[in-house]
């Protein structure tokens, strides 16, 4: 028999022990493991009603992020609307692969908005343009992150899942730390997406930044050039995403008992022949990680 795709999808989640849940534009996979999986930036829905993000206004010291502020201003208030390819695919790979590892699957949130019409790693103004509709998706993706976080009576850890297009492929490891400041060496614990973690374990920080017990150093044991790491302990000099709004949010910088960790992976990692294998990696790299830092290795 024929079913609605909203029915199948909705149907073979349950056959594997997982409810899905769909509000409108947000997709939310509840989860078990102290793990949540953010893709803001993968969807594709654009709908006819909403009008396209461009350009707020400027004011003469902030943007307004309006479709009728008046004079809009693309040099100073431009909207970034390109999609992340393969990384809403890619989110669904790794919830897999880390049900292989554990038994569980992690929490994973969706946006499946076309970045167009709605930027889930913005704040509201700027992700929405004031629609009221994109509004309420934006508070249900936030939403759905928050209740995974809470979910847990564990420490947990938010990966934002992302895409980049430099020219470098590497994967870009975002934990609030700007280039000049991993480059220059000029950071504290305090000012990063993972400050509860440092303050919990006992290796000095640049090696849980950097080292071979860091996120970067075990991806790169798992195959996959990345920044910061070992090798690359910063970008010397060339682009690298720090981390955006849902890392500043949803991670420990300013409290809580989540960390938060933006991947951005390159195209090649993200093409339909590596981002199984690639998949595969992160979802062993996160149990390592989680073992050496949580104490974590599995609720069963």
């Amino acid at each position: 028999m024929w079913l609605p795709l909203a029915v199948f999808v909705f149907t073979i989640s349950h056959a594997f022990g997982a409810s899905l849940r769909n509000d409108d534009y947000i997709t939310y996979y509840p989860g078990t493991l102290p793990i949540v999986l953010g893709a803001p930036h993968g969807g594709d829905i654009r709908p006819s009603e909403v009008p396209n993000r461009d350009a707020g206004c400027w004011d003469g010291s902030k943007c307004i992020w309006s479709h009728d502020c008046g004079e809009k201003d693309s040099s100073r208030c431009s909207a970034t609307t390109v999609k992340d390819l393969n990384t809403k695919e890619l989110t669904l790979l790794m919830r897999d692969e880390l049900f292989a590892i554990y038994g569980e699957y992690p929490h994973v949130v969706i946006n499946e908005l076309h970045r167009i019409k709605l930027d889930a790693n913005r704040l509201m103004d700027e992700a929405t343009f004031g629609v009221p509709s994109m509004e309420e998706a934006w508070t249900t993706f936030h939403t759905y992150v928050n209740q995974s976080k809470a979910a847990s009576q564990l420490p947990s850890l938010f990966f934002d899942i992302h895409g980049h297009g430099h020219a470098l492929q590497w994967a870009e490891l975002g934990y609030l730390l700007t280039a000049r400041q991993l480059d220059e060496n000029d950071f504290t614990p305090e000012i990063t997406s993972i400050r509860r973690l440092a303050d919990l374990v006992t290796i000095p920080f640049e090696d849980l930044l950097r080292g071979d017990e860091s996120f970067g150093g075990i991806l790169e044991e798992e195959g996959y050039a990345s920044v910061p790491s070992p090798s690359k302990p910063g970008p010397d000099g060339n682009a690298y995403f720090s981390g955006g709004d849902n890392t500043r949010m949803h991670g420990s910088r300013s409290g809580g008992n989540t960390d938060a960790i933006q991947i951005e992976s390159p195209s090649s990692f993200r093409s339909d022949s590596e981002r199984p294998q690639y998949a595969k990696a992160l979802a062993r790299a996160i149990q390592r990680y989680m073992a050496l830092h949580y104490g974590f290795t599995g609720n069963r």
